[in-house]
């Protein structure tokens, strides 16, 4: 018979050094594989059916790396706690996620992390203390609506980007996380706002936003502890100190240019660039926000820029 479940407390405290979980398995129970700080590898076999993993489930243990199978839908509470060996999470192609439960990767040694566009709800403190982890992205056509309180809290991300479907974002979610500079909503304003969301991050760190977008107010405004820059309209391209085009952002994405020569530097937020956007323009260099996530095609055909 097909094994479909690791019971609670199963191999909790066992000394083993890796696991091969099979396809039938649809869940690791709670306290699992709790504080095996012997276990370094654990593979999830080809077709996996793995729907949960429990609380505390590969807390405190050695593991260095995991590949989570695209029918895992749900990461209980405390599951990878404390991992500080844990520096890679990686999440199957059409992954189902819909939940990363508090405290689940509190504390561990993620470096990077890019979280499926399924998942609905991030728990409280579910990174908070992951002081290696400097890059949080999310997938193309997130759905994400929920950042729990403290999520991102005290770890080392520059900038970071909130998907346009978040509707709350709970009390201290970036709260010290010092370094944070830059955050590019690609929505409206949240409809719910903790307190002291943003408190301690990086002296006049900045909310990069649609100028389509609301709730945000105008240009040099304050929201929630972060200076508000609109993104969107009519951007020089220049040569030699003097203003020789301009190309156009619009929902922030770079959509046409008119006589661009010389230099553009695509503004922070900006998310694409279109097909043809600059084609045939006489750029010779540009520089590209962090932000940007795809350019189109023959976005700078003919351009020296690509010579």
């Amino acid at each position: 018979q097909a094994v479909t479940s690791i019971a609670a407390n199963a191999l909790q405290s066992s000394g083993i050094t890796s696991i091969v979980i099979p396809a039938s398995l649809k869940s690791v129970g709670d306290q699992a594989l709790n504080g095996v700080s012997s276990l370094i590898s654990v593979t999830f076999r080809d077709g996996s059916n793995l729907q949960t993993i429990g609380v505390n489930a590969f807390r405190q243990t050695g593991i260095t790396s995991i590949t989570l199978p695209a029918s895992l839908e749900s990461i209980g509470d405390y599951a990878f706690w404390a991992d500080t060996a844990l520096t890679s999470v990686t999440f199957a192609d059409n992954s189902k996620l819909n939940s990363i439960g508090g405290w689940a990767f509190e504390s561990s040694g993620l470096t990077a992390i890019t979280i499926p566009a399924s998942v609905e709800s991030i728990g409280a403190l579910a990174f908070y203390n992951s002081q290696s982890l400097a890059s949080v992205k999310f997938a193309a056509g997130s759905v994400l609506e929920h950042i729990g309180e403290s999520a991102f809290r005290s770890i080392i991300i520059s900038e970071f980007t909130i998907p346009a479907s978040v509707e709350t974002i709970d009390n201290y979610a970036f709260y010290t996380s010092y370094q944070l500079a830059r955050v590019t909503f690609l929505g409206d304003a949240p409809e719910t706002m903790g307190i002291e969301v943003f408190n301690g991050t990086a002296t006049g760190s900045t909310a990069y936003v649609s100028d389509t977008a609301s709730g945000f107010g105008e240009s040099g405004a304050t929201w929630n502890g972060l200076n508000v820059a609109l993104v969107g309209g009519s951007y020089d391209c220049v040569s030699d100190g003097l203003q020789t085009g301009t190309f156009t952002v619009t929902n922030l994405t770079v959509v046409s240019n008119e006589s661009c020569e010389g230099f553009a530097e695509i503004p922070h937020g900006v998310q694409s660039i279109d097909d043809d956007a600059f084609e045939n323009s006489g750029l010779d260099s540009v520089s590209i926000a962090s932000t940007v996530v795809s350019i189109g095609q023959d976005s700078f055909s003919g351009s020296s820029v690509l010579e």
